[in-house]
This record gives C-alpha cells, structure tokens and sequence, in this order.
C-alpha cells in the first residue's frame, strides 16, 4: 500500500509539472508494454485514487485504469515535430461511406471517436495499425471523427 502511494504521488508530481504546458495526449503504457493514447482538452480533467487513474473527458466518457496494471504515463503536446508530421499523413475513406470506413497511417494504438453534430460520442473504439471500422449502425448525417488529435468531417449516408 505504501508503494501505491509513493508511485500515486510521483505520478500527481508528474500531473503538476505538466500543467503549464498545453497537453493534448495523454499515452499509458501497461506493463505489458502495450500503450493506449487519449486525446485530451482543456476540459479534461484526471483523477488519482488509492488504486486507479480516472480520465473523465467533457463529453461525458470515464475511462478507469488499475495503478498496479501501468508501467508509465507519459504526455505530449501536438506542437512537436513528430506529431505534426504523422498526423498529416492520417486519412479516413471513403467519405461519404455508408457501410465501413478505413483510417489509415496509424502508427500506435489510438482511441477513434465520432461524435455527432451535438457534440455526443456515439462511438469510439481502440485501433491499432490501419484499420476499418463499422458505421452501418449509426443513423445518416454528418460527424466528427477524431483519431488523435486530428479530426474529419464525415458524412454518413
């Protein structure tokens, strides 16, 4: 328990030497090695508890990790290089689609997001590598898709 709460307060440590930069992604990788990005506003707000991480992201959507299952928390910002360079080669097709939509270009596991027009997530799934997704469901109109930090318009017919 005492573990928990030294790694709890290196990590709230981290949190606050990063808070006077504007972070966009948050990135955890498990112990497992295996990592999983979220992208985050300004509204975003984290959470520590005894025993877990909690993302609460302004459309409503809680993601809770395990402390005991991270092996690291790390952020960046979409102003680097990197980022900027890999995110422009992101595409999402066809557009307009009615049945399946690929994204392709993703380098690691990213969190996709579609929002309708009131701003309410109605889908969100973890891809990793170039990937297609399943629209059918989803009723006709117009959405934001949002893989990272870059976001598509996406008409749905």
């Amino acid at each position: 328990m005492k573990k928990h709460r030294t790694i709890l307060l290196f990590l709230f440590m981290t949190l606050i030497s990063f808070s006077v930069i504007a972070q966009k992604n948050i990135t955890i990788q498990y112990r497992d090695n295996q990592e999983i990005t979220y992208s985050l506003n300004h509204n975003s707000k984290l959470t520590f508890t005894d025993n877990e991480l909690i993302i609460l992201q302004p459309s409503g959507n809680i993601y809770y990790f395990d402390i005991e299952n991270i092996r690291k928390i790390y952020f960046s910002n979409s102003n680097s290089l990197y980022d900027i360079a890999s995110q422009k080669n992101i595409n999402l097709y066809p557009n307009p689609s009615s049945g399946r939509i690929s994204i392709s270009n993703i380098k690691s596991k990213t969190l996709i997001s579609i929002y309708n027009m009131k701003g309410e997530l109605v889908m969100s799934e973890i891809i990793y590598h170039d990937k297609s997704i399943n629209i059918s469901n989803l009723s006709n109109g117009l959405y934001i898709v949002k893989v990272g930090n870059k976001e598509f318009k996406l008409v749905k017919e």
